[in-house]
């Protein structure tokens, strides 16, 4: 019963992170171009996103920490000499007058976790609730504060209205020759022929090397490769995102093309299980990777509306978590990718 009541209190404490971890988003028709506050932000959510990965990973110990205490006992140090290290990034980290405030609250929010974690094996129920509670109220004060900061000094340009994502692929094929041989790879995908929607695309890429269309591209060939079913396929399909994305090369779905990415080095290498390794800290390293090739990008085309929002995709995006009725959260990354992908 103890152990019941503990589980419950932690998976509460879970749910109030998974709901503040979302980015806060303020649209504005301002220039596209990053301000230094702006990269800033970016920075923090950098260190939130390492946050969260942490918090992530100890999750699967927490669930277990009736079954094997030595070992939950040595997990647990671990998150702990991963959150000093994630504090000696932010001392480093140089940030604006203005978000030296939030620095400050969130290696208050550091502090406050390593403090759950210390000893928590031995700790009473009625202590661990004490201290994720002054967790929680960190988490709330840096969030509410983070809000306001946010919609103050990031912004977020808007759109032109009936903005469509594949539109903006499309307009970087060469000639209407080009179009119909991609819309003709599509139709053939959606009618179950993968081989030959593939042939099709092979042929129409070696127009498109180190452009802005070679990433729509091969993301279709990835896919096709995967939907055949086959493990050599699966891991090839993988191979195929990965390799684009080591070029540095922007592409107008580079946000969709690292979420495909993650999504499928995950299935291939980890799997889809609640208790499948899941490598967030790797991930977010992929991510930050991939915003610098759009920041390249926007400092040669400021005016470029929806590169700048490619970002702001990328640093919202959840990381992958446990928890799911079905498995880890992969699962719907997976849906939404097959939605946009229309298939």
């Amino acid at each position: 019963m103890v152990v019941l009541k503990f589980m419950r209190f932690v998976l509460i404490i879970f749910a109030f992170l998974a709901a503040f971890f979302p980015i806060y988003i303020n649209v504005s028709v301002f220039a596209e171009e990053i301000s230094p506050i702006e990269k800033g932000i970016f920075d923090l959510e950098y260190m939130r996103l390492k946050l969260s990965a942490i918090e992530n990973d100890m999750r699967f110990f927490l669930n277990r920490k009736h079954f094997d205490k030595p070992e939950w006992k040595e997990r647990a140090q671990q998150a702990i000499n991963d959150l000093n290290n994630l504090g000696d990034k932010l001392t480093k980290l140089d940030l604006q007058k203005e978000l030296n405030p939030l620095k400050d609250e969130f290696k208050a929010l550091i502090e406050s976790l390593k403090k759950a974690y210390e000893n928590i094996h031995e700790k009473s129920d009625e202590k661990v609730k004490e201290d994720f509670g002054v967790f929680q109220k960190a988490v709330e004060a840096y969030f509410e504060n983070f809000g306001d900061v946010s919609k103050k000094y990031l912004k977020i340009p808007e759109l032109p209205e009936g903005f469509d994502v594949f539109n903006e692929e499309v307009k970087y094929l060469k000639n209407d020759a080009d179009r119909e041989s991609f819309n003709r790879a599509l139709d053939s995908a959606k009618e179950g022929r993968y081989t030959k929607a593939n042939i099709i695309l092979r042929c129409l890429l070696d127009g498109y090397i180190d452009s802005y269309f070679e990433a729509s591209i091969l993301l279709r060939i990835s896919n096709y490769y995967r939907n055949m079913i086959d493990v050599v396929h699966t891991e090839y399909s993988t191979e195929i995102l990965d390799d684009f994305l080591k070029k540095k090369q922007y592409s107008p779905i580079l946000s969709r093309f690292f979420e495909a990415w993650r999504t499928r080095y995950q299935f291939s290498y980890h799997g889809a299980s609640n208790w499948s390794e899941i490598p967030n800290q790797e991930y977010i390293e992929k991510r930050w990777h991939v915003i610098r090739i759009i920041e390249e990008y926007l400092e040669k085309n400021p005016e470029d509306k929806w590169a700048k929002y490619q970002i702001i995709e990328l640093i919202g995006l959840p990381i992958i978590q446990r928890g799911g009725r079905f498995g880890n959260s992969n699962i719907n990354h997976a849906v939404g990718l097959r939605r946009y992908l229309n298939e």
